[in-house]
């Protein structure tokens, strides 16, 4: 019998979270298990003691903002503007960068608390000695930067903590680091691959011209550094801030379970999301999550990687995000059109690195490769061309198994993936896993297609089941045999990142649930192996050696 079934059977493996959720789901389908990000936003942010006249304006100004948000503002302006011209003298004064730091960042934290909105034209702002005319730079060849369109959140006003955000990198320098909030969603998020309610980092910079101030809202993973008053200063940047509201504000952990359960419902979550503007000078890195898990389980690694300033100048990050309730190769095939779609709008000129955890890795392992009619043969016993399916499903079932590596892929690095499955396929963890998922219609009618056409006997058609992400792992797997014998794409680099709890026992390790037998490649630029358990992508030592990678392999 055709071995259709079981191209898409048996369990994927899970780390001791995914257990615990799947514990807990059963219980509580809505129940979270763990609190990625947890934020506080403080009102007021304390002055300095008032023993300069610029101290003495931030202090009254601070006392006052809350009854006179205007006047206060006058005071932060003529305290930046103070700084400012100590600053073009005395460039490397520490208290004069602190004054105009903390003025600007008062200024936003007063313009949010007082709900005023500056932007939509010149604002006269009463000052201690003459007002101040506040406006800001606009970018005419980028309207969906206009601040008419964000809030902004003083980063230095949030408290972050939470299980992603361990560690909050900043980059001391010029200017109010700020989080800036979209208020509604963009309408063309999809088409220009963006983030529909954007969070971004960035940092607000106050010049002055007489009393006129202009801020310029500047972009830290664009420029390393500013011009104020005639001299050259690092851009400061918070590169945490942005990362812990996204989380706090969206909760994805619910979304990650129910996509795994329902993925029917959430197809239009398998999409790629560019996570800053685009720029064809850098090299392009697309991360690809796994089982019951989303896009957000990337933070503590970009958290970490935008602390180096030559990730920031050679690279931008993109997410493949998807139902992980999908079997891999249909994920694999959703992620070949979206890249097909991304790089017609901005298109690549340097080749892009592919970055896959767990699954991910697998769903990436198949962007560089090219499978002939290998894998097809192992399941139909007619090419495609002679199978009278639907269009539609047989476009599905074709684009599943026969495809070419990607022509952009230049690199890719697998952690802890599980390249020849895992003995955990029959345990009964996976089993009962693999029963709580209901596939999408889409899936159902093209397996049921091709079934009918393999298979002849009505009774053995209805006791077919309809493949899913657990279903698809077992060392026995037909797909996860065939596509461990054709090799990856000649010239490709490729890394491996593999845990071993920290036992130091390989080659008999295992990050608890893939052993380094699954995980292992031959032929691999690198393999470091790292004390972690199955989340490895998230483990310290792991993403130190993707920065290590992504460094020596900069173009």
């Amino acid at each position: 019998m055709p071995h259709y079934r079981a191209a898409f059977q048996n369990p994927s493996p899970m780390n001791w979270r995914h257990l615990l959720c799947l514990t807990v789901l059963l219980a509580a389908p809505l129940t979270g298990c763990a609190t990625y990000s947890r934020v506080k936003e403080k009102k007021q942010v304390a002055a300095p003691v008032a023993t300069t006249p610029r101290g003495e304006l931030l202090t009254r100004g601070s006392a006052e903002s809350a009854r006179r948000p205007e006047q206060a503002m006058g005071k932060f302006l003529a305290a930046a503007s103070l700084a400012s011209e100590r600053l073009r003298s005395s460039p490397k004064d520490a208290e004069a960068l602190r004054d105009y730091n903390l003025a600007v960042n008062l200024l936003f934290t007063t313009i949010r608390s007082a709900k005023l909105n500056p932007w939509d034209g010149p604002l006269s702002v009463p000052g201690p000695d003459g007002d101040y005319i506040l406006t800001h730079r606009a970018d005419p060849k980028h309207p969906e930067r206009s601040p008419l369109l964000y809030d902004y959140i003083p980063a230095a006003n949030l408290e972050i903590d939470g299980t992603y955000l361990k560690d909050r990198t900043v980059k001391p320098g010029i200017g109010a680091a700020l989080v800036a909030v979209r208020r509604e969603a963009r309408a063309d998020a999809r088409e220009r691959f963006a983030v529909p309610r954007a969070y971004y980092g960035v940092t607000a910079v106050a010049r002055f011209t007489g009393r006129r101030c202009e801020v310029a809202f500047e972009d830290p993973l664009a420029y390393e550094d500013v011009n104020v008053a005639g001299r050259t200063f690092p851009l400061g940047a918070d590169f945490s801030a942005p990362f812990a509201l996204m989380l706090d504000d969206m909760r994805p952990r619910k979304l990650e379970i129910l996509n795994l359960l329902r993925p029917g419902e959430a197809a239009e979550s398998a999409h790629i999301v560019r996570l800053q503007p685009f720029d064809p000078n850098k090299t392009t890195v697309l991360v690809v999550h796994g089982l019951i898990d989303s896009p957000a389980t990337w933070v503590p690694m970009l958290n970490a990687l935008r602390g180096d300033p030559a990730i920031r100048k050679n690279y931008q990050f993109w997410f493949y995000g998807y139902p992980s309730g999908y079997p891999y190769p249909y994920s694999a095939a959703v992620l070949r059109s979206e890249l097909d779609a991304a790089l017609k709008v901005f298109p690549q000129q340097k080749p892009m690195i592919f970055i896959g955890h767990s699954m991910g890795g697998l769903i990436s392992r198949l962007m560089v490769t090219d499978s002939g009619d290998k894998i097809w043969r192992k399941f139909f016993p007619k090419p495609p061309d002679q199978m009278r399916l639907p269009p539609e499903s047989k476009k599905l079932v074709t684009e599943s198994f026969i495809f070419d590596s990607r022509k952009e892929a230049g690199r890719v690095i697998f952690i802890a993936s599980p390249h020849r499955g895992s003995n955990l396929a029959a345990g009964w963890l996976g089993r009962m896993g693999a029963k709580l998922i209901h596939s999408p219609q889409t899936l159902l009618k093209a397996s049921l297609d091709a079934v009918e056409f393999v298979i002849s006997d009505a009774g053995a058609r209805a006791a077919m089941k309809v493949p899913t992400s657990v279903d698809t792992l077992s060392p026995q797997n037909p797909f996860v045999k065939t596509i461990n014998e054709i090799p990856i794409k000649p010239g490709v680099p490729y890394h491996s990142i593999i845990g071993d709890r920290g036992k130091g026992d390989t080659p008999k390790s295992s990050d608890g649930f893939v052993p380094y037998w699954s995980s292992h490649l031959e032929g691999a630029t690198t393999e470091k192996i790292v004390p972690s358990n199955h989340s490895a992508h998230q483990n310290k030592e792991a993403i130190a050696e993707v920065l290590r990678i992504l460094k020596s392999g900069k173009r």
